[in-house]
């Protein structure tokens, strides 16, 4: 409501009546939100929700005919045709903000003209097209590009995602009906470093869960975060940068036992020549890491 202009001393103003109706001005008063014949409640307790002030009548009639041409947050998805969740979200991201309602027991309302604007901007005048391989609906690009409906409708709004096409199925209503390039949805939410969460770091190696999650956490691998694709849930990751650079310079000794010896022979020549593993697991072959380059020169000198 910043275009008001509020005083603590409103002037004098008993002969204001005699002035044209749009230079008008109300003396608004905080207790004062039912005193205004014609003005929606929720209006009036808008303006007075800061205190004394004055605003200019055109100003009042303005806000009268956007509340009776606004729409709440059920008529929008329904238009859009987005599910409640992704409406709700595409709001907390800033892609249409309410007219009214900030006060916390005030039900929100949209513009209209917003939501036909937001419509158009996006839909209006594209092509027809048969889905294919690239060409998809939303709602298939967001299960394949791990983000969500929300994401999409704002990297469109943004630019990210320029190539769209309607359906021909003409019973889809709104954004149910737009196309989109997978391609070009997967290459501007593609993850960084995808990494490996804590089961498939377990399934990658073949270990146990304890024995993977004491590995996970042993410090040799650095920890990132990633969300779940539909339920947007936080999983701890190893990054696959910190993973691959493990096993350059380190190998099981599983894996360095194959083909030359049994792999506790092996242990016991390493042990006997003070080259220790760097992390072990209960004695484990597939659990217990040396370095490669301690275990070559050994393998060199016992050849």
């Amino acid at each position: 409501m910043s275009r008001f202009m509020y005083t603590s001393h409103p002037p004098d103003l008993t002969l204001d009546r005699h002035r044209p109706r749009q230079d008008r001005l109300y003396v608004v008063e905080r207790d004062s939100a039912t005193s205004f014949s014609g003005i929606p409640s929720r209006i009036a307790r808008e303006l007075c929700q800061f205190g004394s002030g004055i605003a200019k009548v055109a100003d009042i009639d303005d806000a009268v005919a956007a509340y009776r041409s606004s729409i709440d947050i059920k008529t929008i998805v329904d238009r859009l045709g987005v599910s409640m969740p992704t409406g709700q979200q595409i709001i907390r991201m800033g892609v249409l903000t309410p007219i009214y309602g900030t006060e916390k027991d005030m039900k929100a309302k949209f513009s209209e003209n917003a939501v036909n604007k937001l419509l158009d901007d996006l839909m209006l005048d594209l092509e027809e097209q048969d889905e294919n391989d690239d060409i998809v609906s939303l709602d298939y690009a967001f299960k394949r590009a791990g983000c969500r409906i929300s994401d999409i409708i704002v990297g469109m709004v943004n630019g990210g995602i320029a190539k769209r096409y309607l359906s021909k199925d003409p019973t889809k209503i709104g954004f149910a009906r737009l196309l989109v390039s997978l391609r070009e949805v997967k290459a501007e939410f593609a993850p960084e470093s995808p990494g490996l969460k804590r089961h498939e770091f377990a399934r990658t190696l073949g270990l146990d869960r304890a024995t993977a999650m004491a590995f996970f956490e042993s410090g040799f691998f650095k920890i990132g975060h990633s969300e779940g694709r539909v339920n947007r849930r936080a999983h701890d990751t190893v990054t696959q940068e910190s993973f691959d650079a493990f096993f350059r310079e380190h190998a099981s000794l599983a894996e360095l036992a194959r083909g030359w010896m049994q792999p506790s022979k092996l242990r016991t020549g390493l042990t006997r020549a003070s080259i220790l593993p760097v992390w072990a697991c209960r004695e484990r072959r597939i659990a217990t890491f040396y370095r490669r380059s301690d275990v070559e020169a050994y393998r060199g000198r016992n050849c």
